[in-house]
């Protein structure tokens, strides 16, 4: 699977064996593959046994994993420190780094305030 060269970075090796249910996912082996961590961040979210504090932080982790994964400068290694070493301009936009440009300024584009952005963004999304 080519998403699982991104991995949670640790100094433990990936586990070849899946998690155990009664072991939170944050406190799991960090170095696994980002699509295996998602899965089970969302399982202890779906999962009415987990505490509220830790379904919290499985949420916060969740999106967190999921916007990396969205994210193509998490996605890819061209040795430029996730775009950080690669300088780009486009009209209407400063000269910046790759990954300022695409988390800050793109996004700014998209409109002034989140809530009213996101419920946007949601709006058009569909069932299919």
């Amino acid at each position: 699977m080519a998403f699982c060269r991104y991995r949670v970075r640790r100094s433990e090796p990936r586990a070849s064996l899946p998690q155990p249910p009664e072991i939170a996912a944050r406190q799991g082996p960090a170095d696994t593959c980002i699509v295996d961590k998602i899965d089970q961040f969302r399982a202890e979210l779906a999962s009415p046994e987990t505490a509220p504090k830790e379904r919290l932080v499985a949420l916060k982790f969740l999106l967190h994993l999921v916007g990396d994964v969205h994210q193509p400068l998490h996605a890819a290694d061209d040795h430029d420190a996730g775009g950080n070493r690669k300088q780009v301009a486009a009209d209407g936009f400063p000269a910046d780094n790759l990954h300022h440009s695409w988390d800050i300024e793109f996004v700014e584009r998209l409109g002034g305030d989140p809530a009213e952005t996101a419920a946007q963004l949601v709006a058009g999304i569909s069932g299919e």
